[in-house]
């Protein structure tokens, strides 16, 4: 059985990063989020948001 990748649009994962979708567009732009561009639509996947968001996590110091 083949295990099926989890792909967001622009508008899921803003609502998932608590972001705009004018902050994805520029990460996208930046290439700072790997995604994939199927016709028009722009699609994100599940793996590469979390390597984003494990990249650029900041541990609190106290």
């Amino acid at each position: 059985m083949e295990k099926k990748i989890k792909l967001y649009k622009k508008k899921e994962l803003s609502e998932i990063m608590g972001i705009s979708i004018g902050k994805i567009d520029y990460l996208m732009k930046e290439n700072e989020i790997s995604y994939f561009k199927i016709g028009k639509n722009v699609r994100f996947r599940e793996g590469d948001i979390n390597k984003y968001l494990k990249k650029n996590y900041k541990e609190e110091r106290i």
